[in-house]
């Protein structure tokens, strides 16, 4: 036991400063500014990173394996668990009837990925598992519908791609303008109340499918939203973050603001008001439900937790729906496709 304590690794001994007076690990200290220290460290967290890419790529499972399997599969941003430099230079090592074959069986193997994940989700317009009751109009590219398990204040709801993504990064030029067609009517719905609107959207896990929350606000609320989205996101995720923490929009749409394949969340004030992005680098640390959590700061309501598990009665939902439909059927503009005229 007496040896074994010999090779106990012993603390690092700090070096006396006499110059600056301050405690240091390392004698180039005193020359360097804190912001030297922090890009060194990370330059070196990087290099350390590439090293156990480098180490797993070598490892023979990857090698030699001419069907393609989950260690080679595509996420919802488009991009590999591996380095997709990996997957090129293994097709270029075959033959070209080996790599007819080898794509074959990797485009099968996403549809089937893809339906899968399709069939059990609540936002796709196919899936079982959606409540189309909650369906208030359909677009072309995107529906309006009501969002699960109650909603934060009267008038809540949800603008869904049909297109199941974990972000509006990755949605087409049609798309984003059929969004922004929604949100101007959602918009007009919630001023002809008094009231203002506001956009926010969580784009978090990758097999999540993403949706724009509207909420509207009395205005002497949506005055000081920005002051309460601008804390919230402050204090949100790291502390040596890599990224700016939050991102003034300046009317610009997200994807011209976040790079696709980031995660994010982004808030707006009305169609034209501007608003933040936030560039999420700790998925586990970052909460689900800051939009919501916001509002109900700002509103002084009860904390989203309380009402998570309350239950809702058949009635509240007819009556939800109900009330809905009044408010929104004048600013329907999906009237206008064919078949979507409202029965009576």
């Amino acid at each position: 036991n007496n040896n074994n304590n010999n090779y106990k690794s012993q603390p690092r001994k700090k070096v006396k400063s006499y110059e600056s007076g301050k405690e240091r690990y390392f004698k180039e200290d005193d020359n360097l500014d804190l912001k030297a220290i922090r890009e060194k460290m990370l330059k070196e967290e990087t290099s350390a990173d590439q090293n156990i890419a480098q180490s797993i790529i070598k490892n023979k499972r990857f090698k030699g394996n001419q069907e393609f399997n989950d260690d080679e599969r595509l996420d919802d941003f488009g991009a590999g668990t591996l380095d997709i430099s990996v997957i090129q230079s293994k097709r270029e090592k075959m033959n070209e009837e080996k790599r007819l074959v080898y794509d074959r069986q990797r485009a099968i193997h996403e549809a089937n990925k893809l339906n899968k994940i399709e069939s059990s989700c609540y936002y796709c317009y196919k899936s079982e598992k959606i409540l189309k009751y909650l369906i208030m109009a359909l677009g072309e590219h995107m529906m309006l519908m009501l969002p699960y398990k109650g909603e934060v204040v009267p008038g809540h709801c949800l603008i869904v791609p049909f297109q199941h993504c974990c972000g509006m990064t990755q949605l087409d030029d049609d798309a984003l303008a059929e969004l922004a067609k929604f949100k101007v009517c959602v918009a007009r719905m919630y001023a002809s109340r008094k009231q203002e609107a506001l956009f926010f959207e969580t784009s978090l896990r990758k097999k999540s499918h993403t949706f724009v929350e509207c909420i509207p606000l009395p205005r002497e609320n949506a005055m000081e939203a920005s002051i309460f989205f601008k804390k919230a996101l402050l204090d949100a995720d790291e502390e040596w973050s890599q990224h700016k923490k939050v991102i003034e929009t300046r009317n610009k749409p997200v994807n011209l603001c976040v790079p696709k394949g980031f995660i994010y969340f982004h808030v707006e004030f009305g169609c034209s008001g501007g608003g933040f992005v936030h560039v999420i680098e700790d998925e586990e640390k970052f909460s689900p439900t800051i939009g919501r959590e916001t509002v109900r700061s700002m509103l002084d309501l009860e904390p989203e937790r309380f009402n998570r598990h309350k239950k809702f009665t058949k009635e509240d939902e007819v009556k939800r729906v109900k009330l809905f439909t009044e408010m929104w059927t004048k600013f329907d503009w999906t009237q206008q496709l064919e078949g979507g005229e409202y029965k009576q």
